[in-house]
């Protein structure tokens, strides 16, 4: 479960990841480990590691992400939504693809819970821009809408 005490800046979660790929062929999806670190009351920075399935591609990959995210807390901070930003880097399992980079804007909320708002659900949406290449010029486009869920 995501640690969310005001108390605590670092909070640590597990969250389930599915990406639409807009060009067709299916989704990409897997679990992902995120950790954050409040720098203050509005703002946190952080980041992603876990594997992905992409039917579109027939291959896994391991996401890595550095993110940033703007939030107010709302209801004694137990209700903290939240606009943010990703950039990543998807290193493939296969020798079909290069690895590549991938873009991600998107908003969500933190609905947090317990006596010491320790705990929290974690929810997002946001649109994943994304190229990913066979070779030095041929690329295929892995865009489109995604979200997550977690504690």
């Amino acid at each position: 479960m995501l640690l969310a005490s005001p108390a605590c800046a670092w909070e640590v979660g597990l969250i389930t990841t599915v990406v639409n790929n807009d060009s067709g062929g299916g989704v990409a999806y897997g679990e992902k480990v995120m950790i954050r670190y409040e720098l203050f009351k509005y703002f946190d920075v952080g980041a992603r590691a876990g594997f992905m399935h992409s039917e579109s591609l027939d291959a896994e990959y391991f996401p890595l992400e550095a993110t940033a995210a703007i939030k107010y807390p709302f209801l004694e901070g137990r209700f903290v939504p939240f606009i943010g930003a990703a950039f990543g880097y998807h290193f493939y399992t296969t020798d079909t693809y290069r690895n590549s980079q991938a873009l991600t804007a998107g908003g969500g909320m933190d609905i947090r819970f317990g006596e010491e708002k320790k705990w929290s659900l974690f929810l997002e949406g946001y649109y994943q821009m994304g190229h990913v290449h066979f070779d030095a010029t041929t690329s295929v486009p892995n865009d489109g809408p995604g979200g997550s869920i977690g504690f």
